[in-house]
């Protein structure tokens, strides 16, 4: 086992450092016990802030506002096998996917449904990229290598998209074209100008 650097800690949470090394132990400790397994990635997905609220599509246009100063992280690690297990501190269901028998996985139930469906769908379109969606930019505003670009080309990802960058000031501090076989596309709505751009063939 192997939690990430503290050089990579501070980073990513600057003076929290030590409470973010307490929660990677924390999490690194349960996954042991869990799959009886040393072998694992670590990933970081950031808190946000909802401003103008969320969901306001199914809730009579009520806002739905929320703000999560605190980042979700996750431990994975292939199994060897053709079966997917998910499970979250704080939720007493293991979400379980057998990705060599997707067609028998239960409809609108929840996030086993949801997980059985990106899967079947990836698997009956032949899709062997691995292209990354993220809101925030890969890397700092000098356009260093970080623990993402780390991670990106480490399992081989073709292309990442990503936005949050607004106003023409910002736009230099993204990263774009390809970086070690890599390739970023900054999608910012006003760095496209509104347009459509063409991601892949």
């Amino acid at each position: 086992m192997k939690i990430p650097e503290i050089t990579v800690l501070k980073a990513l949470y600057g003076d929290a450092a030590e409470e973010g090394k307490a929660r990677y132990e924390s999490l690194a400790k349960h996954y042991q016990e869990l799959y009886h397994n040393d072998k694992m990635e670590f990933f970081s997905s950031p808190g946000r802030t909802e401003i103008v609220g969320n969901h306001t599509d199914h809730n009579g246009g009520k806002i739905l506002a929320a703000s999560i100063d605190l980042d979700t992280i996750g431990a994975a690690y292939p199994n060897g096998t053709d079966t997917i297990v998910i499970v979250s501190e704080g939720y007493d269901k293991k979400v379980i996917v057998n990705t060599a028998a997707l067609e028998k996985a239960p409809k609108n139930c929840g996030t086993v449904s949801l997980v059985a469906g990106m899967a079947e769908a990836a698997k009956k379109k032949g899709y062997s990229k691995f292209i990354v969606i993220t809101h925030y930019p890969p890397t700092n505003d000098k356009l260093e290598e970080s623990l993402f670009t780390n991670l990106y080309e480490e399992y081989g990802v073709e292309k990442v998209i990503y936005g949050h960058l607004h106003g023409k000031e910002s736009f230099k501090m993204g990263l774009k074209g390809v970086r070690n076989g890599v390739e970023y596309i900054l999608a910012s709505c006003d760095y496209t100008d509104f347009n459509l751009i063409k991601i892949m063939d």
